[in-house]
């Protein structure tokens, strides 16, 4: 469980967060620049205190009116935009001064998974960015944290080193809260999304519920975990929780284990066809000039389709109704 509850005059606004969350994998601190994000980023490391309020993670105390816990007394790892390694080490001694006492199957184990192994008797001045990055984390790793903080750690590194960290933070089995203000970051991700704007919370909730929040998407859009995949010599098939999705070879840039769908391309289909997904039509609301079918699949998960509206079109559809869906255009997040 992580719960804050903090009030702080800052100079520019007042910080006026209330937050609690029985469970989570990553948790995303979306918004612009100066909204407050990396200072809460920074009170939950025990960095900066808070005038007033808690935090408190996994029933631990970590400050209130009378406790304050340490920083290094927390086993946390935080990760920062800038690596901070130390210029007169190399990259095997930035890594043991993290633990000197760290165990040798788990230090083989975290350069091994982070393609280190080459690197580790470089100094930091002949490093990529993105090499120190791994670096940076492979460092927070090495000290078992509880928790993994992640100060906007892509912004300042290639794409491809970005999506490899992205990915490997994924299968990692460890809580992690990651402040960013790129929409496309949170999307890769995130499972639940606080948004803030001026010190405060303007919309939380799981990822899908807060899509319209982030910046270039909409209602009309979904995020799908992706299973497994079966590859054809004309695309892949992928299989989701909404069922199994065809992507032809023409339409693949890269197979990641989360898929971006935009239901405006969608085609409805009233009769059986072959490889439509079944849905059901649980509502219709009628806009001014179009409207919107929010269809519910047998997993329970739900798609607003926007449709022309007409008279001949509303006939076609109504509540309870089944339909299968064709004609996906998945975006490779």
């Amino acid at each position: 469980m992580l719960e804050i509850s903090i009030c702080q005059q800052l100079a520019d606004f007042e910080l006026d967060i209330a937050i609690k969350l029985n469970s989570f994998h990553v948790l995303a601190i979306y918004g612009a620049s100066g909204s407050g994000k990396s200072t809460l980023l920074r009170q939950i490391a025990g960095l900066e205190r808070t005038t007033r309020g808690q935090i408190i993670y996994q029933d631990n105390i970590w400050q209130s009116d009378k406790i304050f816990v340490r920083p290094e007394k927390r086993k946390i790892g935080m990760v920062f935009q800038e690596p901070y390694l130390f210029p007169h080490l190399n990259v095997e001694d930035n890594l043991l001064f993290a633990d000197k006492k760290v165990e040798i199957a788990q230090f083989e184990q975290v350069i091994h998974d982070l393609e280190l192994d080459k690197l580790l008797q470089r100094m930091p001045n002949k490093l990529s960015g993105g090499e120190k990055q791994k670096v940076a984390l492979a460092r927070a790793l090495l000290t078992k944290p509880q928790l993994l903080l992640l100060d906007e750690p892509f912004a300042a590194i290639d794409q491809a080193t970005s999506l490899f960290l992205i990915d490997y933070l994924q299968q990692l089995d460890i809580p992690q809260i990651l402040v960013s203000h790129s929409s496309h970051e949170v999307l890769r991700s995130a499972d639940y999304v606080i948004h803030l704007a001026n010190g405060k919370i303007i919309k939380s909730g799981m990822l899908n519920q807060m899509l319209s929040s982030l910046a270039g998407y909409t209602q009309y859009h979904l995020i799908l975990n992706v299973v497994a995949t079966n590859q054809l010599s004309a695309g892949v098939v992928l299989t989701t929780a909404i069922g199994n999705i065809f992507c032809p070879a023409w339409q693949i840039t890269q197979i990641t284990r989360r898929l971006l769908l935009n239901t405006m391309s969608i085609t409805i289909h009233t009769a059986e066809v072959r490889n439509g997904l079944v849905a059901s039509i649980v509502a219709i609301k009628n806009l001014v000039s179009y409207s919107e079918l929010t269809c519910q699949f047998v997993t329970g998960i739900q798609i607003i389709i926007p449709i022309a509206q007409s008279a001949e079109r509303q006939q076609l559809y109504s509540v309870g109704q089944t339909i299968y869906l064709t004609g996906f255009h998945l975006e490779f997040v």
